[in-house]
């Protein structure tokens, strides 16, 4: 399924490079989310930083599955951790991209099979500071999710449309099968890079422990 997102035209560029193109859904812009990028990687390097080195290992960000499924991504000097600044910068970019709410469809398989009737809850990660709003839905037949926040959270011309805001959330399944099963799910939703906007998880490839972006190669 093909993401719409709402964003300025000086973001659509960046949006159909990063993300194999995207559809104009309404005329008003919607503002991004409030986040201080140097406040919120500060916050999260004092969270999750158990051993005082100033940056988070793959054992640390067991605790933070969202920055812990863009570990390999966001890496920059590969020394397998993330330090402050690469947060930082990495936060600044994705925004300051211009995106405000997007259009993000969740797949959930066990096996590669759909697993249907499965509420997807993505709860934003507490460092960015409260100004991400929760967002969820449920699977369909197919095991699809459309994600999306309350109606009352959305503009008042868009609130019969279906969308999230960009973030780092934490992952949370409930439903027949998966209650109970499911731990340290996380997924960031970033317009900016090609593997933020389809999320997807494969309940036994994925070890019932990370995510997948969509189309990623195994």
């Amino acid at each position: 399924m093909r993401n719409r997102f709402f964003l300025p035209l000086s973001g659509l560029l960046a949006c159909l490079l990063s993300a194999g193109g995207c559809g104009m859904m309404g005329a008003n812009q919607v503002v991004a989310p409030s986040v201080q990028p140097a406040a919120a990687a500060s916050a999260a390097i004092q969270a999750y930083d158990t051993n005082g080195d100033g940056r988070l290992d793959e054992t640390e960000l067991i605790k933070c599955p969202s920055l812990r499924s863009v570990l390999a991504r966001w890496d920059a000097n590969g020394d397998k951790a993330l330090s402050e600044d690469e947060i930082v910068g990495r936060l600044s970019h994705m925004f300051t991209a211009g995106a405000g709410l997007l259009n993000i469809s969740c797949r959930i398989t066990r096996a590669g099979k759909p697993v249907p009737n499965c509420e997807v809850r993505f709860v934003p990660e507490e460092f960015l500071g409260g100004g991400i709003k929760p967002a969820s839905g449920k699977t369909e037949a197919d095991g699809a999710a459309t994600i999306a926040i309350p109606p009352a959270d959305r503009p008042a011309d868009q609130q019969d449309l279906p969308l999230m805001q960009v973030g780092l959330y934490r992952v949370e399944l409930e439903g027949p099968g998966v209650t109970g099963q499911v731990k340290s799910l996380g997924y960031v939703v970033d317009p900016t890079d090609r593997a933020g906007t389809s999320p997807a998880f494969d309940l036994v490839r994925d070890g019932q422990s990370k995510g997948r972006p969509a189309g990623q190669a195994e």
